[in-house]
């Protein structure tokens, strides 16, 4: 869950419409760039758990930005 921090500060640095996927796409497949490269350089192990968990993180810090600007 290491990329929630993308999900929080991808909205408010694109200036482009806020969709959902693309938030969800992002984190996905910066993570899955990550877990290719491990594979391919054998310095890591493919987890197909770290790019459900990454994906998510995003996906909650893209949550929490919206909570947080409705009660401001």
């Amino acid at each position: 869950m290491f990329l929630c921090p993308l999900g929080i500060l991808f909205p408010i640095l694109s200036t482009k419409r806020k969709e959902s996927l693309l938030i969800i796409g992002i984190p996905f497949f910066l993570s899955l760039t990550i877990e290719v490269i491990q594979l391919v350089t054998q310095l890591g192990v493919f987890d197909v758990d770290d790019l459900i968990l990454n994906t998510l993180g995003g996906f909650l810090g893209f949550r929490l930005l919206t909570v947080f600007k409705k009660k401001a």
